[in-house]
């Protein structure tokens, strides 16, 4: 069963359709406001990190997630 809010068949990347299936994966990734972290990535922290900066970094992260998961359930 499919729960994630998208159809499933969303088009496969075959070596012939990259115009379109680019930008069908922009549409989809911008909708979900993700585009900057499949662009950009993720901050790992650093191997010697402290647990206050780990803490730090976690809580960056979910506050840039919560616009997605705000957005997400509006859909």
């Amino acid at each position: 069963m499919n729960t994630n809010g998208f159809g499933s068949n969303i088009l496969v990347l075959d070596g012939k359709n990259w115009e379109r299936w680019s930008a069908l994966m922009r549409s989809l990734f911008g909708a979900q406001d993700v585009s900057d972290l499949v662009q950009n990535g993720f901050e790992e922290p650093p191997a010697n990190a402290t647990d206050v900066q780990r803490a730090a970094l976690k809580k960056k992260q979910e506050e840039g997630l919560q616009g997605t998961v705000l957005h997400s359930t509006k859909c």
